[in-house]
This record gives structure tokens, sequence and C-alpha cells, in this order.
């Protein structure tokens, strides 16, 4: 037994001594191998990077737009869906990055994103509230912002406004305490002028050697679709009035059931909780004809909820939050991103909501005749005069910044005449050419409505009064 183990031993030590040179080679060459791997990285860390540039904002091309082809639109034969009946349901589409792609191509400043510094523990901030709903900083007014903090901290708070602008910062890293405290904000900017009328919200950062603390109100809450209730119109009053939930963003709009959009009366403004009274005339955009009255005439109101405690100035007539916006540009500071939104919102939220506030408008759109060579041919309010066979009619929008947003939509432009559906285009251009057979039309005065409708159900509408003459009328 004892000779076997003894043999057994000498035949491990004999292929130990045959096998370690081959052994210890191979363990070289990998040392070598890891060695040189290591030296190509180092050459590849220390090659210059390619710079990457990033797009901050879309110019319009000074280029004019090539001149489209007269289109002749079929004529509608079955019922389909009103350009007011489109209006009740949203069929907006996001993108995966959660924002309209062509608004990102009409504005696209790039947002910085920050993480709160490493901390041992969170400061609480609590007892936030903002008071009024709504102020007159024009009239030397002014916010009241209170908050209490769970322990002593510097504390910074900002002002955005409903693009994520920084507007000003009221409290910049002072100390305070354990105590609630309150903070005012007089409704100026960081130049000192009066802002806008606008729903404006803040931010509150707490941080100390110990720990860090931030209010965001995007993080969990805006965007959400709201209901208004107890919608009443007056037409012999000229008003119409419904209830607010929480504070909204809110559209209005006019139109006759199975016709034609008559007119916007709230584009996507701020307004505050409770019962809110608006005014209209009863006419449409152009003040062309009276509708109020019309038995057929229905108001339709959407909105959705703003940011928690966000904070509506009202009162300066003297500046437009879109034009001022639209004119900065990439110049402004975007509010930095401490914390992504809270994915429990996203089945609730508004399309709207992803889109900018600047550019989330009912457009404005232009009818005009191009074959009317004069101005003398075109008087307001009056009939234009119209004869022959065909005339053609141009449809477009005057503002650069709208014109651009909405062209980047899928869009379908529908027309009415005396408010019935006479046909549609299902894939618009701008500017858009008609041609309008005169024959089909029984001679003297009509009217002619466009509605332009848009893929994220923005609506434009524009009127006028043609008085059709045959050659044999003329004199």
């Amino acid at each position: 037994m004892k000779k076997e183990h003894g043999a057994s031993y000498a035949k491990l030590l004999i292929i130990t001594m045959v096998l370690f040179p081959f052994i210890h080679g191979c363990m070289r060459q990998s040392e070598s191998n890891v060695a040189a791997n290591k030296d190509n990285i180092r050459d590849t860390a220390e090659e210059p990077r390619e710079e990457t540039k990033t797009t901050q904002l879309d110019t319009v091309s000074d280029k004019p737009d090539p001149e489209p082809e007269v289109a002749n639109l079929p004529k509608t034969q079955e019922k389909v869906t009103t350009p007011l009946e489109a209006i009740e349901s949203e069929a907006a589409v996001k993108t995966e990055e959660g924002t309209s792609q062509n608004a990102k191509d009409v504005i696209n400043i790039e947002k910085e994103t920050i993480a709160p510094k490493p901390a041992q523990h969170l400061i609480k901030i609590d007892n936030i509230t903002a008071y009024p709903w709504s102020f007159n900083p024009s009239a030397g007014q002014k916010m009241t912002i209170s908050y209490k903090l769970s322990e002593p901290a510097k504390v910074q708070i900002a002002i955005y406004g409903p693009n994520s602008e920084l507007i000003n910062t009221i409290l910049a890293g002072e100390q305070r305490d354990n105590k609630l405290h309150k903070e005012f904000w007089d409704g100026k900017d960081v130049a000192g002028q009066i802002v806008a009328n606008e729903a404006y919200f803040f931010t509150i950062m707490a941080e100390s050697d110990s720990g860090y603390g931030s209010y965001d109100p995007l993080v969990w809450s805006g965007g959400e679709k709201v209901n208004p209730g107890n919608i009443h119109f007056k037409p012999k009053e000229n008003m119409f009035s419904y209830v607010l939930p929480k504070a909204s963003r809110v559209l209005v709009r006019a139109g006759l059931d199975e016709g034609p959009m008559l007119n916007t009366l709230v584009n996507w403004l701020p307004r505050s909780p409770g019962l809110c009274t608006e005014y209209w005339r009863g006419k449409d955009r152009q003040g062309i004809q009276q509708y109020g009255l019309d038995p057929r005439t229905v108001v339709i109101v959407q909105a959705y909820a703003l940011p928690e405690n966000s904070i509506i100035a009202v009162g300066n007539n003297q500046r437009n939050y879109n034009d001022d916006f639209l004119s900065q540009g990439q110049s402004q500071t975007m509010k930095p991103t401490t914390k992504d939104r809270e994915s429990w919102l996203e089945p609730t939220t508004s399309p709207h909501w992803y889109l900018p506030v600047c550019l989330d408008k009912d457009p404005v759109i232009s009818l005009t005749f191009p074959e009317l060579k004069t101005d003398k041919d075109i008087v307001p309010n009056e009939p234009v005069s119209l004869s022959g066979i065909r005339a053609i009619v141009r449809i477009d929008i005057p503002d650069i910044h709208s014109r651009r947003f909405i062209a980047g939509q899928q869009f379908e432009l529908v027309v009415f005449v005396d408010n019935e559906r006479l046909a549609e285009a299902e894939q618009g251009h701008l500017p858009f050419n008609w041609s309008w057979n005169l024959e089909e039309q029984k001679p003297g005065e009509h009217l002619l409505t466009f509605n332009l409708v848009t893929r994220q159900q923005h609506v434009g509408t524009a009127s006028q009064r043609v008085t059709i003459i045959r050659p044999e009328q003329k004199k």
C-alpha cells in the first residue's frame, strides 16, 4: 500500500516538473497581453474626441415657399366628423421623449440636468403655500410664498415661466431656521420689469452641511386633464361661465352643431379655481355674423391642471408673454431637472402639457383672393364680388412662428358655404390654394368659412362674405 502511494506521488511530481515550464510561459504571455491592452486603452483615451454640437433653436428659412398647385377639393358625400365634433376629443400624439416632435423643431432649448448633492439625510420642506391665486403686480400687489424647513438651511427660491424659463430668483442661498417663513414676489423679472399676464411657478431648494431638500411641483403635478363643470352660456348677456376644481389652463371654442368652428374665445390661458366668467359677443372671429342666438351654437370648454401652487399674474397689458419668450429664444436660462416626472401622472396627462405654451394655440389664419389685384377689391366687413367659372381662395397663417409650428403637423382643411360643409382636403399645406367652382353656387351673397384642423387638435377659422355674379348680371 505504501509502495503504491509512493509511486503515485512520484508520478505526480514528474508530471508537475514537465508541465511547469509550459504553464509558466502561458502566464507570462497572458501578462504581456494585458499590458498591451492597457497601452491600447490608454492610447485610445488620449485620442481627442470629436466635439458634439447641440442645435439650440431652429431658424426659419428665408427661402420663399414654393407656389402650391391649385387644389380641387372633393365634395363631401357622406357624413364625417366636423371640426367642432373633432375638438371634443384630443388626438395629439407624443414622441417617446414626451414632447411633440414639431414643437422641438421650433423650440429646442437644451435643459441642464443636475442631481442633488450627496447628503446624509433629507431636509423636509412642507407647509408650502402661495397666495392669493392671482395678483396684479401693475397695481403694486405682491405674492406671498410660505414654507417651513425641518432644520436650518440655506434656501433658494426661483420663479419660472410656463415654458420653464427662469423669471427671477427671490431668495439666493440665504440662511433660514426651522420655523415658518414667508417670502414675497413683486411680480418682476430679473430686469426689474413687471411680468406679462401668465401663470408662473416656483421651486425651493434647501441645503445644509449634512442635508439637502427640494420642492419642484413639476415632478408630481400639472398637466392632468380637468373637467370643467356647470358650463352656462347666456347669449343675451354676451357671457358664459364654468367652474374649475383647480387652477388650470383653459381652451374655449364656439361653433355650430354639425357645422364649422366659429371662434376661439379662450386660447389656452391660465385661470384660477372656482367660478370663471368669460365674455363673447356671439360673433365669428372676423365679427361678420351673429351666432349668439342661433339654437345650433355650442360652447366647448377644455382644460388641464397647472402645477401645484401656480401664480397667475394679471393686469399688464403692455407685454405679451408669447412674443417675449419667442423673441428671447435660446438666450434664456431654463430650469434644471432635479427629478423625473412621476410616471403615474402619464395616463391622466393632457397631450397639450408637452407642447410649448407659446406655440400651443389655435392659429389665426387668413383668407384671401389672390386674383383680386388691388386693395379696393376687398373692403372689411363687406362682401367680395366674384364672377366667372372659378375663383381661387388662398388660406395661410401670417404669423411666422405659428405657421412653422402648424406646418410641421398633419392637418386638414374643411370648407363651408353658408355654414354647410362643401369640401375638404385631408392633407393640407401652406399656403393652400383652393379652386372654387362658382357655377355650383347660386348667384347672390354667401358666407364662405374655412376650418384648419391639425392632428393635435388646433383649429383655425376664417370667414368672408362673397357675392357671386353671373356674366349676364354684369352691366
